[in-house]
């Protein structure tokens, strides 16, 4: 692919398919970075609304903290949609990517908080 228009109105090369969606991974794996940080500012404070799709990004980035921040604001997002299968399976995802990081207080609070969150989701199913 050749140059793309990103939100904030600057050009992004990008070699792969980026998926509006989220649940489909980047396959532009040299953007992801840059993309998900131009994603962010562009969108703002409505940055939640694209959350899925900057967790990927993220993630692509290696910005894991990140990244499980905004699978659990997709969750969030899924669950006030009452998608419950897609919210458990994006606060799933969040919590595998924790597990990947070693242990600190900063990653038990948020896997706290992505726990609590999936607890009340399945206590609701």
């Amino acid at each position: 692919m050749g140059p793309a228009v990103g939100a904030t109105g600057l050009r992004t090369r990008c070699t792969g398919r980026c998926s509006t969606r989220g649940w489909e991974r980047c396959g532009a794996g040299n953007c992801t970075g840059r993309m998900s940080l131009r994603l962010e500012a562009g969108y703002g404070e409505q940055a939640g609304e694209i959350a899925a799709q900057l967790a990927v990004h993220f993630e692509g980035g290696g910005e894991t903290l990140q990244a499980v921040r905004y699978w659990q604001q997709a969750g969030d997002n899924a669950a006030r949609r009452h998608a419950h299968d897609d919210a458990i399976a994006l606060f799933t995802k969040g919590l595998a990517l924790l597990g990947t990081l070693p242990e600190s207080p900063e990653r038990a609070r948020h896997e706290l908080a992505v726990q609590l969150a999936l607890g009340e989701l399945l206590r609701a199913t």
